[in-house]
C-alpha cells in the first residue's frame, strides 16, 4: 500500500515539475530622466493565468520598495514593471528578486549610474 500511494505521488509530481522552471533573465535598468525603475522578467510561459511571476521583491541598499501590483505587464515572453523611483543617488544599489509562481527564482542587480 505504501509503495502505491508513493509511486502515485511521483506520478503526480513528475508533470508539475516538468513544467515549472525560473525565469530565464532579470533586466534592472532605471531612467534618470524620469526617475523610473524598469524590471524586464524573462519567462516563456503557455499560459499566464496559470505560470507567471508571483513575487517580485525589489531591494534598493537592502530595503525592500513597496511595488504596486497592478503595474505588471504580463505575456507569454515577459513581465514588465515600472516603477517610480526618486529617493536614490548615484551608487545605490538595486536588486530585484522574481520568484515563479511553479517554483523557481532569479534575481538581476544594477548600481545607479
Amino acid at each position: 500500500m505504501k509503495t502505491k500511494i508513493l509511486l502515485l505521488f511521483w506520478l503526480l509530481l513528475v508533470p508539475v515539475l516538468m513544467m515549472a522552471h525560473p525565469p530565464q533573465k532579470v533586466l534592472v535598468t532605471y531612467d534618470q530622466e524620469t526617475q523610473t525603475l524598469k524590471v524586464q522578467v524573462s519567462h516563456q510561459v503557455r499560459d499566464v493565468s496559470v505560470h507567471f511571476i508571483k513575487t517580485l521583491s525589489i531591494k534598493v541598499d537592502g530595503k525592500e520598495i513597496e511595488i504596486p501590483v497592478e503595474n505588471i505587464l504580463r505575456d507569454n515572453n515577459s513581465e514588465t514593471i515600472e516603477i517610480p523611483l526618486t529617493n536614490v543617488t548615484s551608487g545605490s544599489k538595486v536588486k530585484v528578486k522574481a520568484s515563479c509562481s511553479m517554483g523557481g527564482s532569479k534575481t538581476g542587480k544594477m548600481v545607479i549610474p
